[in-house]
């Protein structure tokens, strides 16, 4: 009885391992011949997204502060999250966050007696992207 148990174990054994050396099929793709027309874009509040390559807006503003580039740059950071702006990474004196399909920049350099931000903002929709700008400035 021992004897059969074993060689049973051993059978399966065996065949288990020469599954796992086997050598997988590598899936072929499958080909469509039906025209599809293309979906419909997406809407998120102002913002639309159709999957499409675009060139961005692109909007900046400047104001020179009192502020050290250091309480300037740790600013911009509450600025943006304030906004509700999402991703928001402050690295030394550059923060950047995203806006639904904008993104937005806060550069801040050291001046003798203060500090001078920089802000750029880049999306498709014009009226967004200078909205977002000139909230972020002003905050400054």
């Amino acid at each position: 009885m021992q004897d059969s148990i074993c060689k049973a174990s051993l059978l399966v054994s065996a065949l288990l391992l020469s599954a796992c050396a086997t050598k997988p099929v590598a899936p072929q793709p499958v080909v469509q011949a039906v025209a599809q027309s293309p979906a419909p874009p997406k809407v998120v509040k102002q913002t639309v997204y159709t999957g499409q390559p675009y060139t961005p807006q692109l909007w900046s503003g400047h104001k020179v502060l009192t502020l050290s580039a250091e309480q300037c740059a740790a600013k911009g950071k509450a600025v943006l999250e304030t906004m509700q702006f999402g991703s928001v990474v402050q690295n030394g004196n550059y923060v950047y966050g995203n806006h639904l399909q904008n993104r937005a920049a806060v550069k801040c350099v050291a001046l003798d007696n203060g500090s001078f931000v920089y802000v750029a903002v880049a999306g498709k929709m014009k009226k967004a992207v200078e909205a977002l700008r000139n909230e972020i400035v002003w905050q400054f």
